[in-house]
């Protein structure tokens, strides 16, 4: 047996980003779907247990009813402004100018 994200690279074709725990994936949405969902069986058997509460699907806003209909049932929350990965954002130029000017006002590194 390889490791989570090896046997991840063998369920689906997309892009993964790992730091530590945290994991991010770029690809189609039938493919980011195989992953997550390749994620949820296989996790578990590394102790990796994916919490969909906390897992954001950034889309484009044309994308954004057809991607809802691929993740129904995962739990996962589908956005077209953006999200923050790491403490970075990430998205429209609007969501990423507000989040420095919130960052900013707060005094926040």
């Amino acid at each position: 047996m390889g490791s989570l994200i090896e046997e991840l690279d063998d369920v689906a074709t997309v892009y993964q980003l790992w730091y530590a725990d945290d994991a991010s994936a770029l690809g189609s949405l039938n493919q980011l779907r195989k992953w997550w969902d390749g994620i949820a069986t296989i996790g578990k058997h590394y102790d990796y247990f994916p919490n969909a509460s906390k897992s954001v699907l950034l889309v484009k806003e044309e994308s954004y009813e057809r991607a809802s209909k691929v993740f129904e049932g995962s739990g996962i929350v589908v956005r077209t402004d953006g999200v923050r990965l790491l403490g970075s954002p990430i998205g429209s130029k609007s969501f990423v100018d507000g989040f420095i000017k919130d960052t900013v006002d707060k005094g926040d590194p």
